[in-house]
């Protein structure tokens, strides 16, 4: 499935929302544990869709992670990325940018502020409280 159509598709469905009401919308199951290093993880168990997030994250961090995560479970459900990473020589490089675009049209606006014209990646990030790679993602900054 199209990450970006998808985005597009639930941001018309709904309004306002929270990713939390994403998640409970979509029945996904959300883990936070306490790791040094990892982030976030998308795993399909037992016909489940399960996020796993570090709970040590800041908020716009966690936001980020979980849209990320999310588009994971929304676009290619089924696929165990982790798995694959990790257990196998697949790549996985295909579903990880399919879940930044979900997370980039999820999280920034179809249009750049005025005020953000001409600003840098790293700027612009700043003000959206998101990562540099989704506004680059968004917008090729």
């Amino acid at each position: 499935m199209d990450p970006i159509l998808k985005a597009k598709q639930l941001k018309q469905l709904f309004k306002n929302y929270t990713i939390y009401d994403l998640m409970d919308y979509f029945g996904v199951i959300l883990f936070f544990v306490n790791w040094e290093t990892g982030i976030g993880e998308y795993r399909y168990i037992n016909k489940r869709r399960i996020i796993i997030i570090n709970q040590n994250l800041d908020e716009n961090m966690k936001r980020c992670v979980l849209f990320h995560e999310l588009g994971h479970a929304l676009c290619h459900r089924t696929v165990n990325c982790y798995y694959m990473a990790n257990k196998t020589r697949l790549r996985t490089s295909m579903y990880e940018v399919e879940a930044e675009q979900f997370a980039a049209e999820m999280l920034l606006p179809d249009q750049l502020d005025e005020e953000m014209y001409g600003r840098t990646a790293k700027e612009i990030s700043a003000y959206y409280g998101v990562t540099e790679n989704l506004v680059k993602m968004k917008w090729g900054k």
